[in-house]
């Protein structure tokens, strides 16, 4: 992968003002790109929060040893989840959730024998 990377960050930390997050990000390099976004949203008043994630990235080996193998790859990952507080307080902030993803990876690799 490239040496030298670049990345974008947005967060707005109440997308409707009802204290809803949503955050997008990129990075990119030589042989690499990278997406998501993220949005979280409270669920009532006892402070369960629902969380949603989606992201993609592209990889192509660009230098070293597998090069000649014009090694690819492609995911997608979606994942869901909830969180729920069970204390919060001055010096403590415990949480118990659990979420699901789903990852669609692809790769392609090309080898060439003599």
């Amino acid at each position: 992968m490239g040496e030298y990377r670049a990345g974008l960050f947005f967060t707005d930390r109440s997308l409707t003002g009802t204290r809803d997050a949503l955050t997008l990000s990129t990075l990119n390099s030589k042989g690499m790109r990278s997406f998501s976004t993220a949005y979280s949203r409270s669920l009532g008043r006892s402070g369960t929060k629902l969380n949603l994630l989606y992201s993609t990235n592209r990889v192509h080996i660009i230098d070293g040893d597998l090069e000649p193998l014009n090694v690819r790859g492609h995911a997608n990952s979606y994942t869901a989840g909830i969180v729920q507080p069970l204390v919060v307080n001055e010096t403590t902030r415990s949480e118990a959730g659990m979420e699901y993803t789903y990852q669609i990876p692809k790769q392609t690799t090309w080898v060439c024998t003599g």
